[in-house]
C-alpha cells in the first residue's frame, strides 16, 4: 500500500511542479500581422489548428504558455502532469523543463518560425 501513496504523492508533486513552470512563464501579447521580427508557428491542440505569430526573439518557452493559455480559454484542462510539443518532423519534441533552464532559445535560435506541433499529454 505504501508504494500506492508513494506514487500518487509523486504525481502531484510532478503536477505542480509543470504548474509552477507554466506561472513562471512570461507571457506577451501576439504582434499585429505584418509587424517586423516575427514568426508564426501553427499548434494542432484537440483536433484544432492554431496559428501564432511571436516575437523572434521571445524565449520558444512562451510557446507552452500561449498552449496552456489556449486550453484554458477554450475550457479545456491543462493537463495536469504536463505535455510536450510534437513536430511534425520525426524526433522533433519539444519539452518545457528543456526549454526554461535555456531563456536564451528563442523562437529564431531554435528555429521555430513556421513550424507546426501538436499537444501530447503526459
Amino acid at each position: 500500500m505504501p508504494s500506492v501513496l508513494l506514487r500518487g504523492r509523486a504525481s502531484t508533486e510532478s503536477a505542480n511542479a509543470f504548474s509552477a513552470q507554466l506561472a513562471s512563464i512570461p507571457r506577451q501579447d501576439e504582434p499585429a500581422a505584418g509587424a517586423p521580427d516575427t514568426v508564426r508557428v501553427q499548434l494542432r491542440i484537440e483536433g484544432m489548428r492554431v496559428v501564432r505569430r511571436f516575437l523572434k526573439f521571445e524565449p520558444a518557452s512562451s510557446l507552452f504558455g500561449f498552449a496552456a493559455d489556449y486550453l484554458q480559454q477554450q475550457g479545456m484542462p491543462v493537463p495536469r502532469v504536463g505535455f510536450t510539443l510534437v513536430g511534425a518532423l520525426p524526433g522533433e519534441v519539444l519539452k518545457l523543463d528543456e526549454l526554461l533552464p535555456a531563456p536564451s532559445k528563442t523562437f529564431e535560435t531554435a528555429k521555430l518560425g513556421g513550424a507546426s506541433f501538436f499537444l501530447r499529454a503526459l
